[in-house]
């Protein structure tokens, strides 16, 4: 029931070709096939990757922490477990964002505030690290792992657009370039059996984190699941990466309707979460590196709108961490003309279907149910962003898309595909939005609903300290 790119070749076929041969030979053919075939079996199966949601905290090391409330705009974070190293693998939970590149963690010798505040990467003990430079050399003139004392490193910077509570600002980490052996997931139907993907990829890890947006995230890291382009080099990215190791070049994202869980699936997708086939858009300028899908028409109920229409471009960042559809506030005030919260007597919450048209003739509707907030208030924000990030109007497109539509990314043929997601209606979010939430219409108990903050990688920076020049 489940998509995968590689017919499976079961170990008889690759031993039928080192048994032709004899001798020495034999067993140097029969290493390098048998190397092969474990190459090939990680991408039999796609890896699933089980993400959970948590909120902001306190940050500890404030005194005043226990005095102020933390709010996090929306509904916290996704937030998964990554391995690291050998041959003790250091685990720490991170973000897998579409919106960034590279893989971005707290290093145990960083002191700032808020790498203090999380679990920090070791590379001294990891027997797999290795100490590179920005083009994946190592610092090493002689190849050791370490660098040596006093050694010139290249540094990276890396700048976030932040927005939250209708505030954007720029925020960002330093740090230096380490290689590393990195495993996610497990094999999908494993029944609990630990075998992860893995692959090496190069990760900055961070000297020094800004305190203001990174100290009381609860995520100790970040997984880019960007494109290429939103990486410094090929080995930076770990969708190339896991490619290289021979995993089908996409991955599925599922939502839970009460958005707190949601599972990745590497090297193919889950079909039991489709309730309807995939519908194909290809990704528009995929040289930024983004997830974008081109938005060619607006429409609320059978009402065109003005936006996106003639010279005014309009494009769609698919974003695994934003809590709701966050558009340009120039765009706004058309939008909210036409959808109006109100209450329609025993049917409760009324909002009018929204549906973005998209290129190739694909459309995505969303029903109240889908995108209906507390207090039947719709999940659409505003940003600043402006055009200069990814050459037109961006509308952000979070969780009320990711719950509707099952979204399988697909980084070898720059393309996105969305099905209908085959999921339970959670009571809690209909009750909070002030839908009915009787015995057909829904599942599970009412709890509250937070707030949280998310981000876009803007720019990264690179400053080569061998040869005292920036880039």
């Amino acid at each position: 029931s489940h998509s995968g790119s590689i017919a499976p070749r079961t170990v008889p076929q690759c031993g039928f070709l080192a048994m032709t041969l004899r001798g020495n030979v034999l067993f140097f053919i029969f290493a390098l096939v048998r190397q092969s075939c474990a190459r090939l079996g990680q991408s039999r199966q796609p890896f699933l990757v089980k993400l959970w949601k948590e909120h902001a905290r306190s940050n500890k090391s404030d005194v005043n922490a226990t005095k102020e409330k933390v709010v996090d705009h929306g509904g916290g974070y996704f937030v998964g477990s990554l391995l690291l190293g050998s041959p003790t693998p250091q685990e720490l939970h991170v973000v897998f964002s579409t919106t960034t590149g590279m893989v971005s963690l707290p290093s145990s010798n960083c002191s700032s505030v808020a790498c203090r505040e999380h679990s920090r990467y070791s590379a001294c003990k990891s027997q797999s690290s290795m100490d590179v430079q920005r083009d994946g050399s190592p610092v090493d003139p002689n190849g050791g792992r370490v660098a040596p004392e006093g050694a010139k490193r290249d540094t990276a910077s890396l700048g976030f657009w932040t927005t939250g509570s209708g505030k954007d600002d720029s925020t960002g980490l330093e740090g230096n370039f380490v290689q590393e052996r990195l495993c996610v997931g497990d094999r999908l139907g494993n029944a609990g059996k630990r075998e992860p993907a893995c692959a090496k990829v190069v990760m900055v890890v961070a000297t020094t984190m800004q305190e203001a947006t990174f100290a009381t995230r609860p995520q100790d890291g970040l997984v880019g699941l960007g494109l290429e382009a939103l990486s410094i080099q090929p080995q930076f990215n770990i969708l190339n990466q896991l490619g290289v190791e021979g995993l089908q070049k996409t991955f599925g994202f599922f939502v839970e309707d009460d958005a707190k869980n949601a599972e990745i699936v590497f090297g193919g997708f889950d079909r039991e979460r489709l309730a309807s086939p995939l519908a194909w858009v290809p990704v528009a300028t995929p040289e930024l590196g983004h997830w974008l899908v081109e938005i060619t028409g607006v429409r609320v109920g059978s009402q065109l709108l003005n936006m996106c229409q003639g010279t005014q471009r309009c494009l769609g960042l698919v974003d695994t961490g934003s809590p709701g559809i966050t558009m340009p506030e120039g765009l706004a005030p058309e939008l909210d003309e036409l959808i109006k919260p109100k209450q329609e007597g025993g049917k409760g919450c009324a909002l009018p279907e929204l549906t973005l048209e998209l290129s190739g003739g694909v459309s995505l509707t969303l029903r109240v149910e889908d995108y209906a907030g507390p207090r039947c208030e719709p999940e659409i924000r505003t940003h600043h962003f402006g055009q200069f990030i990814v050459g037109g109007q961006l509308f952000l497109l979070g969780e009320p898309v990711l719950r509707r539509y099952y979204t399988v990314f697909d980084w070898g043929k720059e393309r996105l595909g969305f099905g209908m997601a085959n999921v339970e209606r959670s009571c809690q979010r209909l009750h909070v939005a002030g839908l009915p939430t009787g015995p057909g219409d829904c599942q599970g108990e009412v709890g509250p609903l937070e707030d949280e903050l998310f981000m876009l990688e803007q720019e990264q920076g690179v400053t080569l300290r061998r040869n005292k020049q920036e880039t």
